[in-house]
This record gives C-alpha cells, structure tokens and sequence, in this order.
C-alpha cells in the first residue's frame, strides 16, 4: 500500500494496545530507510550528549567507544533497536536484547534522570526533527504509540518514574534541559566524534564535499550551543532542510516493498556500550 494509506491504516489502530505493531509498520516500512535513521539517531544521541553528566560517562576522558570507535558502537545499540523495532519488546528476542542492555548499563554510574533523559530523546526528537525542517508532522497515533512503546520498554529496562502521559513526559523532558543542558569538553570532543562518524560511514558520496555540515544543519541552535557546533551557512541550511522535507512528503506516495530497517545494519558486532 501507498504511505498516504500506510499512515491510515496506523492511524485506525489503538497506540495503547496496538503500540509494537504501529512503531513495526512506521519504522520498518512506512520511514524504512537506513540512512534517514542512521541521520536521526545521530541526533538523537547528539542530544543526549548535551547533558554533563551523561557526556562523562561517555566520553571518559577521550577513551570511550563513544569517541574512539563510534560507528562500532552505533552499530551495536542501532542493532538492539532493531530487534525492538521489529520483533517487539515482549518477544522473546527483544527480551534478550533488553537483558544485553541492562547488564551493560549496570557497569556504570547512571542515574535515573539520566536515564529517562534518554528515553526522552527517543521518543521526542524525531517529532522537534520534524518541526525544525518544516515537515509535516506526525500523527496523533504515531506520537502516541512512540510514547507508549518507549513507555513499556523503558520500565523492562528498569527505568522508573517515567510520567505516565505524552505531555507530561514532554515538559519533564524540557524542564530537565532548561536546567541541566551545557558544554562541556567532552561533550564537544562526542559531537566531533559523531559527526566523522556520519561524514564516513553514511553521508552519500554526492554530498561529502559538504561534509559535517550536512548534519549540522539539523541541529537547532540552542543544542549546538550546547555541543559547541557553529551553524553552518545559510544556504547549506536551506538545501538540507528542503531535501528532508522533500523526502518526506514523497513518503506519502512512496510503496514499500518489505521491511527494510534492520538490513541497513546487520547484526551487532560489539556489546552496546554507553
């Protein structure tokens, strides 16, 4: 079926009930292109780099794998997301991976705003993406069922405290970066990190002469601060965020073949690492 249709028929669906199979049809068909993914969680992780605290127990003083070998380490964690995105949280596979997660995570100082600060993320930067380049929105569903799917997920990672509703969720989300979000150096030393890694390991040929700038036409100013990123030229701005834009808007006529997420990455080939 069209995208136009797609998105009908996940908009016919419950978000409460039907949360797995919305975020399956959405991320695996309706949006399944590994590199718009890849460009997402990208900033997705950028953002969360932006809190001092979580930057630390990334960055590690510049040993960390988030630093030193970060497309490894983005393979690994985008791989986990897969399995979640197309098997479930409650299969038997997306269990595994939840357990693989947890034993990772319990080696290091992590706290519970931090954590929910990253489940956060996942769940609303794609949408303030959207708003930044002027594409349409998503659905009422969609968003909902993001919600919920990283709701229950996040409380199988042993995630607590997290607000029980959308809205509430959203503003703990902007209060926590209001009061926490800043540079530090080693959040500067993960977004040049980061941003190599998408120069080089993802960035169409056609547009590597326009390097790192491509990504961070993405950012919106307020977390480049934060990242220490200078916004690039006007017009590099402009062409990004009509290309996403554009891209977006033939999704509504586009016609998926199959799912198609988790052949953009493979298997993971390293133990998920903060």
């Amino acid at each position: 079926m069209r995208g136009s249709t797609l998105t009908a028929a996940v908009d016919a669906l419950d978000p409460e009930l039907d949360d797995e199979r919305i975020v399956d049809l959405t991320t695996n068909w309706l949006y399944a292109n590994p590199l718009l993914y890849t460009l997402t969680y990208t900033l997705v992780f950028l953002r969360q780099a932006s809190v001092p605290g979580i930057a630390e127990i990334l960055d590690r003083d510049g040993r960390g794998p988030t630093v030193r070998s970060p497309h490894v380490r983005n393979v690994a964690t985008m791989s986990c997301f897969g399995i979640w995105f197309r098997h479930g949280y409650r299969s038997a596979r997306g269990q595994q991976a939840i357990d693989r997660v947890n034993a990772v995570h319990a080696r290091f100082p992590i706290n519970q705003d931090q954590y929910r600060y990253v489940l956060a993320t996942q769940i609303f930067e794609p949408e303030r993406l959207l708003t930044l380049v002027g594409a349409q929105p998503l659905t009422a569903t969609e968003n909902q069922a993001r919600f919920v799917f990283w709701r229950n997920l996040g409380q199988r990672l042993g995630i607590g405290g997290i607000p029980a509703t959308f809205d509430g969720f959203r503003a703990w989300m902007i209060d926590y970066e209001r009061e926490n979000c800043r540079y530090t150096f080693a959040a500067g030393r993960i977004a040049t990190a980061l941003r190599g890694e998408w120069v080089h390991n993802h960035l169409p040929a056609p547009l590597r002469p326009l390097g790192r700038s491509t990504l961070d036409a993405l950012v919106d100013p307020d977390l480049g601060v934060s990242l220490g990123i200078s916004p690039p030229h006007v017009a590099v701005r402009w062409f990004v965020h009509s290309a996403v834009r554009g891209y977006l808007r033939l999704l509504t006529e586009y016609t998926p073949s199959a799912r198609r997420y988790t052949t953009g990455f493979g298997p993971a080939r390293a133990a998920v690492s903060p």
